[in-house]
């Protein structure tokens, strides 16, 4: 969660002057293409890397095998996400991509390949159970960031151009120090394994309508509001999001030890438990922060927009119980994967991503950018209820246990407080 912390850190430090060079009508353009390109690469892209936290145990393939069909597949998928772009520019440029233009769209598209060649190859670090090196990549990458972002300010030259530019330059960074850090774990004779890539796509395939519906569950408003408000309205409600969503570090940092330490965990009935107390500290700890966000959210808006983006406010408030709930969605789905439920995990996620598209159509037109909010919240709110009651059936305590909290909490952070002051030293 630290090293989460960092990275989101480095972002809000630079936010209020990326924010006022860019202007809401600049931010909301930037939003709009990211939204974009993280569309096409969310519905193209399989997600792997949930097979190998399933197959490796297995050591069936080495280490070699992992990393080079790592890579093939990465670059395949990234060219074809390029090329389809291509193909679809004519067809959308007055609908999907309204308000922005085809060089910032290409711009946006081209550090895609180095992405998810990256992020294949940085889950084989979990899968290792090495989260040191894990860690130690996003510090470097959060860094360099905000260094790009920095130099291209003090120039005076930070613009959605630059800005794009810039994350190629980050993109082709942050791939480098992956592959830097693997070979000092895997011999660099990486192979394709087409066995493993058959296996993998197999997996992937199961999960992969999740992986898509949850995307249009959390990212479709920015798209929606681009059809029906000007650029700065969707700037000012980005403003809103990238606030309430601080409170994701919490699940974000639990989710990168849950995913290691549940599938190792032979018993069913303790793999829960974790995950039951896990889910626990991860609602008191981020109720916490929503109550201090409500109170503090006008100063907020300032310090990170401006005056220009202060119809923010309202939408952030807004945001914020609903952040709380998926929050805790977010901390257990690490045991869904555990479980193998993915035809589960794919249905609620697309009950749930008809439920938002259908609220976000309705509410934007009528209450605009306050619309998109609350048709976040209630979505975040039914998705909590469906997955409590998918808890209650693999352990009947555990929607209670999430709420109760036991004496044992308070003497965990404690004995973790005097543990990390010890390593500081």
């Amino acid at each position: 969660m630290l090293a989460r912390i960092l990275v989101l850190g480095t972002r809000l430090l630079t936010s209020p002057f990326t924010n006022r060079a860019l202007g809401a009508g600049g931010r909301g353009v930037l939003s709009v293409v990211g939204n974009v390109s993280s569309l096409f690469t969310t519905g193209l892209t399989p997600n792997l890397s949930v097979s190998y936290y399933r197959t490796y145990p297995e050591k069936r393939y080495s280490l070699e095998e992992y990393a080079g069909t790592s890579v093939a597949a990465g670059a395949a998928t990234g060219g074809g996400i390029i090329l389809l772009f291509l193909l679809s520019y004519p067809l959308f440029r007055n609908g999907l991509y309204r308000n922005t233009g085809f060089l910032i769209l290409l711009l946006s598209f081209l550090p895609v390949p180095l992405l998810i060649v990256r992020n294949y190859l940085h889950s084989l670090f979990q899968v290792l159970g090495n989260m040191r090196e894990y860690n130690r990549i996003i510090r470097y990458e959060a860094v360099s960031g905000f260094l790009f972002t920095a130099g291209l300010l003090l120039a005076g030259r930070f613009t959605v151009i630059t800005a794009l530019l810039a994350s190629i330059a980050l993109a082709l960074f942050s791939l480098g120090i992956t592959v830097w850090w693997l070979v000092r774990h895997v011999s660099f004779r990486w192979k394709i394994s087409f066995p493993l890539l058959s296996v993998s796509l197999r997996d992937a395939i199961k999960v992969h309508p999740a992986g898509i519906a949850t995307f249009l569950f959390l990212k479709i408003d920015i798209l929606i509001l681009n059809y029906f408000l000007p650029s700065a309205a969707v700037g000012q409600y980005f403003v809103a999001v990238m606030i309430a969503e601080v409170l994701f570090l919490v699940p974000y940092g639990t989710q990168a030890v849950l995913y290691s330490r549940v599938s190792r965990e032979e018993s069913p009935e303790t793999a829960a438990g974790i995950s039951v107390r896990a889910g626990r500290h991860t609602f008191y700890l981020t109720l916490a922060g929503a109550v201090a966000f409500l109170l503090t959210g006008e100063w907020l808006v300032a310090l990170v927009g401006g005056a220009e983006y202060m119809p923010a406010i309202g939408p952030l408030r807004i945001l914020l119980p609903g952040i709380v709930f998926q929050c805790i969605t977010m901390t257990l789905s690490p045991l869904w994967a555990r479980k193998g439920i993915y035809g589960t995990i794919s249905l609620v996620a697309f009950i749930v991503a008809a439920l938002n598209i259908v609220l976000n159509m309705l509410l934007i037109p009528v209450w605009g950018i306050s619309g998109a909010a609350w048709a976040t919240t209630a979505s975040y709110g039914v998705n909590a209820g469906i997955w409590m009651m998918v808890l209650s059936r693999h352990d009947p305590s555990g929607p209670k246990a999430i709420f109760r909290l036991e004496q044992g909490d308070f003497r965990y952070y404690s004995d973790l407080w005097h543990e990390f002051w010890e390593k500081s030293w």
